[in-house]
């Protein structure tokens, strides 16, 4: 099961991926580009 998180109290609850996949869109990368990334930095 994926863990939940609350954004603020009595607010909306989100599971850990789609708070990771809403960063990636925030800071305009698809899920590929940030493997891309990962792997032209050595991480």
């Amino acid at each position: 099961m994926v863990q939940r998180i609350t954004l603020a109290p009595q607010g909306p609850e989100f599971s850990r991926f789609v708070m990771g996949y809403w960063r990636l869109m925030d800071w305009n990368m698809s899920p590929c580009n940030w493997r891309a990334s990962l792997r032209s930095t050595s991480i």
